[in-house]
């Protein structure tokens, strides 16, 4: 009859409602974590993006600065007066510097040189052009001899002025600014210490270059060793030879070689500052000093 019909209609929209309360328990259960994890992906991606911008921070100071002046040679000046101030803050204040390097420590005891920028004006030189102006900033240890430690590399400039890429990280041992060892070395390295050694006696690290082209990193590589010196990270330089620091032990007619080598870097501090980490330049102060 109708009351039946009516209990039988009840019953039915009661089990349904029953249903929908379990299945939109379940469901909640699956997607609370899932939005838990979108939380978490979202920060990480903010965070990652941070980091990443803060290595096209050094590049865009000097980007900026390339639209400002009626000629090129003013639009280069004025480039390269923002790109020095941007770091000058961070290395010629520094007392000391530290590369952390994959488990590894490179400790740079001695105040820095004048940073300088590279962003390939050879107006002054015979020769005209070069890679990505972009390029890098770079400098190095006041006392060659207050450098010690221990550095891992990545890829280094064979004898052919390419990029070599070892098949694991090749250890340098550091003393007073020497190369007197190695961990893990190859053949070819062994060709290019051993070039240097016959032509200088030793071995001396150098150059702190901070490359600040994102195109190129430890996966993305090129195989012209001029341009890769650019790439977002850090580099070393060995040999005597350097083109802008003079130093009184060192003669610039026996100077031969320039090699540069690429560190496995986790961070490097100059100072008390974190201005490389996880493979992104750090904005933080960097900016506020060069606004």
């Amino acid at each position: 009859d109708l009351s039946q019909g009516r209990v039988l209609v009840r019953t039915r929209n009661e089990r349904q409602k029953g249903i929908a309360l379990i299945t939109l328990a379940v469901s909640l259960a699956l997607l609370v974590p899932i939005l838990g994890l979108s939380v978490d992906g979202g920060l990480l991606w903010a965070a990652n993006n941070r980091l990443n911008a803060a290595c096209d921070a050094a590049a865009l100071a000097t980007a900026r600065s390339l639209g400002a002046g009626a000629s090129l040679p003013d639009q280069i000046a004025y480039a390269t007066n923002r790109g020095e101030a941007f770091f000058q803050a961070n290395f010629d204040a520094a007392q000391f510097g530290v590369v952390n390097s994959g488990g590894e420590q490179l400790i740079f005891a001695s105040p820095f040189e004048s940073a300088k920028l590279n962003i390939g004006d050879y107006s002054g030189m015979p020769n005209v052009g070069g890679q990505f102006p972009l390029g890098e900033v770079f400098t190095e240890a006041k006392d060659l001899e207050a450098v010690h430690g221990r550095v891992r590399i990545f890829a280094f400039g064979d004898t052919t002025y390419s990029v070599n890429l070892p098949s694991q990280a090749i250890t340098l041992i550091v003393e007073k600014g020497r190369v007197v060892g190695t961990e893990n070395s190859t053949a070819e390295f062994d060709v290019v210490l051993a070039n240097i050694r016959a032509a200088e006696g030793e071995v001396w690290l150098r150059e702190l270059g901070f490359g600040m082209n994102r195109a190129f990193s430890a996966e993305r590589v090129v195989t012209d060793i001029g341009t890769y010196e650019r790439m977002c990270g850090i580099h070393l330089s060995l040999g005597a030879k350097h083109g802008v620091y003079s130093k009184p032990n060192i003669r610039r007619a026996d100077a031969r070689h320039h090699v540069d080598v690429f560190a496995v870097t986790e961070s490097v501090m100059l100072g008390e500052e974190i201005v490389f980490h996880g493979g992104a330049w750090q904005v933080g102060n960097l900016l506020e000093q060069a606004a």
